[in-house]
């Protein structure tokens, strides 16, 4: 038994909360609540291991709406640093 056991049995590991999110000022934390890592300009971590604790279902699903939420934060930064141009009627665009 134990020789069939050690032939088909598996584990479904996959890690997660390796890397802490916290407050701004947690200085424990790995990432702030925007997933950008504190200490390093312009990289984010957008993967499981943002997560608290790993969920009781395959976390694909989780990744990816993190995934999704780290998009929605670059295209806001994006949008919040775009130049500001004049409009063709000749006011400001503000």
């Amino acid at each position: 038994i134990s020789e069939y056991a050690r032939k088909v049995a598996h584990t479904v590991y996959h890690p997660a909360g390796t890397c802490r999110m916290g407050a701004a000022d947690d200085q424990q934390a790995v990432v702030d609540p925007q997933l950008r890592i504190r200490g390093l300009e312009g990289i984010r971590i957008a993967d499981a291991s943002v997560f608290p604790t790993m969920p009781a279902v395959n976390p694909m699903i989780g990744v990816l709406m993190v995934g999704e939420k780290c998009a929605e934060l670059l295209a806001d930064r994006a949008r919040d640093t775009a130049p500001v141009t004049s409009t063709s009627t000749g006011g400001d665009a503000r």
